[in-house]
């Protein structure tokens, strides 16, 4: 009886066993996912069907692109197999913490006891950012040390779901890529400011824009260009299509502006810049361009009373152009200076003290002196100190023994002198009239001239009455001394 009991036993467990296997055989299992694509760290649901009733499933999950030596760089208990039991219809349902590998495909795959097979594709959170385009122009030109604003927008795709259906928030942060460039300075040069600095609580199917402002103080000219990346979560990002193009000129730099000046009719003025990187200049007079005035400097050969009045200059480069500070050209009503009484040659001992003076006279402008001594070779040799309307030599000796005249300066020009000699007399040297006066007459009331000449320069006179007539004579050292010691 009890051998008939375990025969009937053992029959009634293959009879089970077989009818298990072939309910799944017959039956076809599947295994699909609540969503195609998870986040890191995110809840996957499996759904199971078509297995026998009650069946001890196994579960794990492979990487689809993952080659077989690249799994010790993921988190080994992230991929630990677990069971689950079918129920009484063959259906389960299980879950699965997404592991940290942002755009891989995975699969996971379910092996029941009794030969039962199903897997689903997935993928961990591939692309969350769907596009980046330019909302501003893609081409700036600016003058060096300008800044140009670039703006754009980008859209994030309807994959970042959690388990229970609500949006994931997220984070993306914009940079400049792809940087390159004719000129001599790289993207650490540049001064970025972005806004926003980043993008916050990012959810799917939403659109965010955008913009980055280059400054240039530092970077060289040059044509750059760049494109704008926004990344998620230092993972999956995108760049724009458009390159980003920043042409950098230098202008025009002025390093010496025009000065004003003050001049007399008749007289040349000029007015000048000094500029690097220009190539044409326009002077201005009162904001109105002077004709013909195309050079660095503007040069007005005879100054008349109109052309009194503001002037700048234009400098222009294939960048830009820049105007130079004002000056102002003032228009004078002075005169030039006028000598009225010549220096006259001067003939003197040795030793003795020597006088020359001029007279001159101008208006509206103050004058200034200076005397020269003629040298040998007939130059004009300038004395120091020497600025007054008159030139005194004390204790004159041979090495004096020249020429000397006076500049007359003021607003207007200047003026010489006339030469006068300086001759220093010798022991024996003598001096004498040469030409007495002549017997004169006039009416009463009327005016006569009386003159006499000498030998020599430089001698002082003094004229006398004598009995009831005028006569010359000299003074009474000359009389009573004709040589020079």
């Amino acid at each position: 009886m009890l051998h008939l009991f375990t025969k009937l036993t053992s029959y009634l467990f293959l009879v089970v066993v077989l009818t298990l296997s072939s309910y799944s055989t017959l039956k076809a299992q599947t295994l699909t996912s609540d969503l195609p694509d998870y986040p890191p760290g995110s809840l996957a649901t499996f759904f199971g069907t078509g297995f026998a009733p009650n069946e001890t499933v196994t579960l794990h999950v492979e990487h689809v692109n993952m080659m077989a030596d690249d799994s010790a760089s993921y988190d080994s208990t992230e991929y630990v197999p677990w069971t689950v039991i079918a129920d009484s219809m063959g259906d389960f349902t299980t879950t699965w913490i997404v592991c940290s590998c942002d755009g891989d495909t995975l699969t996971a795959i379910a092996n029941g006891t009794f030969g039962s097979y199903a897997n689903v594709v997935f993928t961990d959170a591939a692309q969350y950012l769907s596009s980046i385009t330019l909302t501003s122009d893609t081409s700036f030109n600016i003058i060096q040390g300008g800044s140009a604003t670039f703006s754009y927008s980008f859209s994030t795709i309807a994959t970042a779901v959690a388990q229970n259906g609500s949006s994931i928030q997220f984070n993306v942060s914009p940079s400049i890529t792809n940087w390159n460039g004719s000129g001599q300075n790289g993207i650490n040069n540049v001064g970025k400011t972005f806004n926003p600095v980043s993008f916050t609580d990012c959810v799917a199917s939403s659109t965010y824009t955008g913009s980055v402002t280059l400054q240039t103080t530092q970077i060289a000219a040059g044509t750059y260009t760049f494109n704008i990346r926004v990344e998620r979560n230092g993972s999956d990002g995108i760049v724009t299509m458009a390159l980003c193009t920043l042409n950098i000129c230098a202008p025009p730099v002025i390093s010496a502006q025009p000065v004003s000046v003050t001049n007399c009719v008749g007289n040349a003025s000029q007015l000048s810049v000094t500029a690097t990187g220009a190539t044409s200049y326009q002077w201005r007079k009162g904001g109105i361009n002077v004709p013909g005035a195309t050079s660095n400097s503007l040069t007005i050969s005879s100054t008349q009373a109109g052309d009194a009045g503001s002037y700048d200059v234009v400098v222009t480069n294939s960048c830009t152009s820049i105007t130079s500070s004002a000056a102002t050209i003032t228009v004078s009503t002075a005169t030039r200076p006028i000598v009225t009484q010549q220096p006259v040659d001067v003939a003197v001992c040795n030793g003795a003290t020597v006088v020359f003076s001029v007279s001159a006279s101008a208006t509206g402008s103050a004058l200034t002196y200076q005397w020269y001594k003629v040298a040998a070779n007939g130059s004009g040799s300038l004395i120091g100190g020497a600025t007054a309307a008159t030139l005194t030599i004390n204790n004159a000796s041979n090495g004096d023994q020249t020429d000397y005249y006076v500049i007359i300066s003021n607003l207007c020009g200047t003026v010489n002198s006339d030469s006068a000699s300086l001759s220093i007399l010798g022991g024996n040297q003598t001096y004498s009239i040469t030409s007495q006066p002549a017997n004169s007459s006039a009416c009463e009331g009327g005016s006569l001239t009386l003159s006499v000449s000498t030998n020599l320069g430089g001698l002082s006179y003094q004229w006398r009455k004598k009995r009831g007539h005028y006569s010359m004579r000299h003074r009474y050292y000359l009389y009573n001394q004709s040589r020079c010691p």
